[in-house]
């Protein structure tokens, strides 16, 4: 096994300390691991891929609250529906 160091805020160790011990986790770098692995799954598909790129390079716009509480609507509608 090889080392790697990484340095993190006080508060954001302190949050990986508290779940990796309460997800039964030997310590914090067990945790990290676990969460690397979990990430490295499927690789995107190249039609996400290219679907992020073309939203990339349209311009961003500002979301109001209403414009997130119509996001939120919807993505609990398609949750109830079965379709998430």
């Amino acid at each position: 096994m090889t080392t790697a160091t990484i340095t993190l805020p006080v508060d954001i160790k302190r949050m990986a300390e508290t779940r990796a011990a309460a997800a039964g986790f030997e310590d914090a770098d067990e945790y990290v691991a676990a969460l690397i692995l979990a990430g490295a799954g499927e690789p995107v598909s190249e039609e996400l891929e290219a679907h992020l790129l073309k939203a990339l390079q349209k311009p961003g716009r500002l979301m109001s609250s209403a414009d997130w509480d119509a996001k939120r609507r919807r993505l609990e509608q398609l949750h109830r529906e079965g379709k998430l």
